[in-house]
């Protein structure tokens, strides 16, 4: 009777280990992204042959909110959200406390996705562990509950209620940022219940409006988002619209860089530009190139702009222009991006670009120093360059629990990342 009763606590081990990761080979590497260590994954099938013997050990690797309940007889849990999160040293401290006196073959249960698996592989390889004894056994937690219900330990979980889309509107430059995390959590997760077991079955929806800063707080006040989001300040005025339940969550610093075309021969005479130019310069009163140098040809300044929903629009004003009427042969522009475009497109353009945009297009565009400071990302965080703006998204209500794991997956790691690769200095 207990060899019958051992037998089954094994094999519920091994049926807990299903869909943590793509279908790979049995005891064959999976590729690692950026500086994780390579998971050698083993088939489910293959695992049931080793369930009796002495050599293996089963981790249950999961998030702080399940590793109190071990839903795996048999297996040890282990909390590593913290790991998972980045805190390497955390990760190390929990899997050398694991694995103390330990010299057997480590076959790692993903119970809450596969970014735990992964920490708790790093974090063996950072305290030395012999790699090629630890596996990652395909399958997940979830999947092997919903077919075997009978045999986790677990209480069913209380189902969760949300609304599968969150919508976000607002700035153009955040916009895209905001789009690109939203693919990546789709692609990590795809439904909801893959998120958390408590949430619906259903598609991950995360919509992302591009109008201007200005119809950031707009769409959360009459409802059309819940999100809005901002490449400027919250004004006083919009805070007390959204009320006392007004969020803001700041995701990266940005600036205005003072940017030409980067064929504009005036870059060949001048990299420096002062308030009273620039303000000149956008007025009109300057409106032709050999008038900033002689030896320039007479060719007239285009002048571009963001329109005026556009929090750029309202950064410039206050920083740059000061109740200066901007020319009104600006051309105005629908988004950072088509700024940015519209002086690519033309050698004797200038217009503000932001600095995320800007990085994305050095080898089209050409940035002045302002005042003499370079925009760079040191000048920017020691406030020394001075046109510059935060770049944010706002709620006026408490967040539910799926809106609360995705604001978590923002910023994470995965955010972050994000963040800098569209060219921006993360704020986290």
């Amino acid at each position: 009777m207990k060899k019958i009763i051992s037998l089954l606590l094994v094999l519920v081990m091994a049926l807990s280990l299903v869909a943590c990761g793509a279908s790979a080979p049995a005891a064959t590497e999976a590729p690692a992204a950026d500086n994780n260590v390579p998971m050698q994954y083993i088939k489910h099938d293959e695992a049931k042959e080793l369930l009796e013997s002495d050599e293996y050990v089963f981790f249950d690797i999961r998030k702080a909110a399940d590793s109190s309940a071990n839903s795996i007889p048999g297996a040890l849990a282990y909390d590593m959200d913290a790991a998972k999160e980045g805190d390497a040293e955390a990760g190390k401290a929990t899997m050398t406390e694991a694995t103390k006196g330990l010299d057997k073959k480590i076959i790692l249960v993903c119970y809450s996705g596969k970014r735990y698996a992964q920490a708790a592989t790093n974090a063996l390889s950072a305290i030395g562990y012999d790699m090629s004894k630890v596996y990652t056994l395909e399958g997940g937690f979830t999947n092997w509950s919903e077919v075997l219900p009978e045999l986790t330990t677990n209480p069913p979980v209380a189902p969760i209620e949300i609304d599968p889309s969150i919508a976000f509107a607002g700035s153009s430059s955040l916009a895209p940022v905001i789009a690109s995390i939203g693919e990546a959590f789709r692609a990590e997760y795809g439904t909801w219940d893959k998120v958390n077991p408590a949430f619906p079955a259903e598609e991950i929806d995360i919509p992302v409006a591009s109008g201007g800063s200005g119809d950031g707080p707009k769409s959360v006040i009459d409802g059309t988002a819940d999100f809005g989001m901002l490449a400027r300040a919250v004004k006083d005025s919009e805070k007390e619209s959204m009320g006392a339940g007004y969020t803001e969550y700041m995701v990266a610093s940005d600036a205005l860089t003072v940017s030409v075309n980067k064929a504009n021969p005036i870059t060949a005479v001048m990299d420096d530009i002062d308030t009273d130019t620039l303000r000149s310069i956008f007025a009109g009163e300057i409106a032709y190139w050999d008038e900033l140098d002689s030896s320039l040809e007479h060719k007239e300044i285009v002048i571009v702009i963001r329109d005026l929903t556009g929090g750029a629009a309202e950064v410039f004003e206050k920083q740059v222009m000061q109740g200066t009427p901007i020319s009104e042969n600006a051309i105005q522009t629908p988004s950072m991006g088509a700024l940015a475009a519209k002086i690519a497109e033309n050698e004797y353009a200038i217009g503000y670009a932001g600095y995320g945009v800007y990085n994305q297009n050095t080898d089209k565009l050409s940035a002045f120093k302002f005042n003499g400071v370079e925009p760079t990302e040191e000048n920017i965080l020691n406030n020394s360059y001075t046109i510059q703006r935060p770049v944010l998204f706002c709620i006026n209500r408490e967040l539910d629990a799926a809106e609360q794991a995705f604001v978590d997956y923002i910023f994470s790691d995965t955010g972050r990342a994000i963040v800098e690769e569209n060219g921006y200095i993360p704020a986290y």
